[in-house]
Parts: C-alpha cells; sequence; structure tokens
C-alpha cells in the first residue's frame, strides 16, 4: 500500500466520477460462492486470508468499518467474501453486511494477491442500534484468478475542504491495462500514529483501457494532518468475449 502525505489544494474537476456519498454501483462481480440472492453467508473461513486489522470510525456522518487482509497463499483471489459484525461497547451485535441485495464492493474485496496486504471499506454501516466499537470480520472462501489482474496506477491525494460534504481527497488513477474497468472503487484510509483516523470510498463509473481518471474520496471521520494510503484493486479481470 502506497502512503502519500496530504496537502490542501483547490477543486479538480470530476468528469465521470461519484463520491462515497452516492449510492454504490454493482461493478462486475468475479463469482464468489457466498454471494446468494437472500444475502452474503459465510460458513467457511478462508485459512490462507488473515484479518490483519478491522476498526470503525465515526462521525457526523456516518460510520465505516476498515478491514486489512492479507493473502498468505500462493494464488490471486477474486470476489473475496467478507462478512462483517459491528458491534457495540458491550459487544452486542448492532449490524451486519449480510442484508438482501448489497453491492457485491460492500460484501467482497475485488482482488486478493498472494502476499499483498490490501486496505478494504464499508462505509455504508448503519446500526440500529448503539454506538459501534470494533468490528469483527470473517472471509470466505473465493475463486482464484486465471489470467493476468489488471493494474491500475494511482496517483498521489491531496485534500481540500467541500462546503458541502467536508474535507475531500482528490488525485487521478490510470486504467494501465487493456481491460475496460467498470464501476471502479477506490479506497482511502488516514492514519495518524498507525491508528486509523478516518476512512471513505470513491467511484469511477468506467476507465477504458490506457485512459486517466479523476478520483474523490470523502471521508467519515478527518484525514487532516494524517498519512493517507489510496489504492483501486481492478473489479474487471477481462473484457467481454
Amino acid at each position: 500500500m502506497k502512503a502519500v502525505a496530504l496537502v490542501a489544494v483547490g477543486a479538480l474537476a470530476l468528469t465521470g466520477c461519484s463520491s462515497t456519498k452516492d449510492k454504490a454501483a454493482k461493478f462486475v462481480d468475479q463469482g464468489s460462492d457466498a454471494f446468494e440472492a437472500e444475502g452474503l453467508s459465510v460458513a467457511d473461513v478462508d485459512k490462507n486470508v488473515q484479518v490483519r486489522d478491522s476498526t470503525v470510525v465515526r462521525d457526523a456522518n456516518g460510520t465505516a468499518a476498515v478491514v486489512v487482509l492479507r493473502n498468505r497463499g500462493t494464488r490471486t483471489l477474486t470476489g473475496v467474501p467478507i462478512a462483517l459484525d459491528v458491534r457495540d461497547a458491550k459487544g452486542a451485535s448492532i449490524w451486519k453486511n449480510d442484508t438482501a441485495g448489497l453491492a457485491p464492493s460492500l460484501i467482497a474485496v475485488p482482488v486478493l494477491a498472494p502476499g499483498d496486504a490490501t486496505v478494504w471499506i464499508n462505509d455504508q454501516v448503519l446500526p440500529v442500534a448503539g454506538t459501534a466499537k470494533r468490528v469483527v470480520a470473517r472471509v470466505g472462501k473465493a475463486k482464484p484468478a486465471t489470467g493476468a489482474v489488471p493494474k491500475i496506477t494511482v496517483g498521489a491525494a491531496e485534500l481540500e475542504g467541500d462546503p458541502v460534504d467536508g474535507v475531500a481527497a482528490r488525485g487521478e488513477l490510470i486504467n494501465a491495462s487493456q481491460v475496460d474497468q467498470r464501476d471502479l472503487v477506490v479506497y482511502g484510509v488516514a492514519r495518524k500514529g498507525g491508528r486509523v483516523v478516518a476512512a471513505g470510498r470513491g467511484l469511477i463509473p468506467r476507465v477504458k483501457p490506457g485512459a486517466k481518471a479523476p478520483y474523490a474520496i470523502f471521508f467519515i471521520g478527518d484525514p487532516r494532518g494524517a498519512t493517507l494510503d489510496v489504492t483501486a484493486p481492478p473489479t474487471t479481470l477481462e473484457n467481454p468475449r
């Protein structure tokens, strides 16, 4: 994961890019047996995928769950199902991402390469009661990739104040592959002293092969003065035939 320093800048045009304030659109599902019409179900945990860290961040805009996963296996995994159980200070479950009809980006990690530590964020946590204090993550078994994984190059992010939605991180990415990327999700997590202080996501409807696209991430929590990791794993592994 690439860490970049945050600085304040002016506005950047965002043609074709929607923020985490928009409803997440479905990206291309790479296929997992855990994705069923009635909602996410993780019965068997994948022992090759380690949950290295999990936390929640909150502010007036909502609650986000942040999970760091590491693939200890030898194969790239796709559509990795991740079940969340958000709990209050007493350990009572107050929200799960098992509701039917959720977008795949809210119940799965699109790609997880061997040896990689990947940040995944669900910024649409809606506790039914109480205050979220921690999150328990269970990672289910996923299908291995059958070919090369498209490369997305993410440029450095810069902060700016948005008069409506608060602080945003904006930058540019490149689809450095020959695969047309649809509904590409950009993840941003801000840390101070190793502690997660803010997290958010951005959505880009389409990035053509070899093309550049601006991204915007609106945060839950305050990223100012923190170090930001921005990642954009590919959501489409091959062009339709």
